[in-house]
């Protein structure tokens, strides 16, 4: 059980930047800020204020955010 990754992303890079959609694609990737912001090598404070609605990710992050987030698949046994 855990966690593999697609060949694509079942998100759309389209879907707009805002708190809600950042910490929405954020919890199904079930990351923490660390883990998201190791992910696309930027600091988690920077992440954890895009969420809040302080200041927006760059466009290119945002995107990147999005296909990573969206290659993650969570793999179960089933019973």
């Amino acid at each position: 059980m855990g966690f593999s990754t697609l060949a694509e992303s079942y998100l759309d890079t389209n879907t707009p930047q805002t708190p809600r959609n950042i910490f929405l694609v954020r919890e199904q990737a079930r990351w923490t800020y660390a883990e998201v912001a190791k992910e696309l090598g930027i600091d988690p404070e920077q992440f954890k204020n895009a969420e809040h609605g302080f200041r927006q990710l760059p466009d290119s992050v945002w995107r990147e955010f999005l296909d990573r987030a969206g290659r993650r698949a969570f793999d179960h046994d089933p019973e």
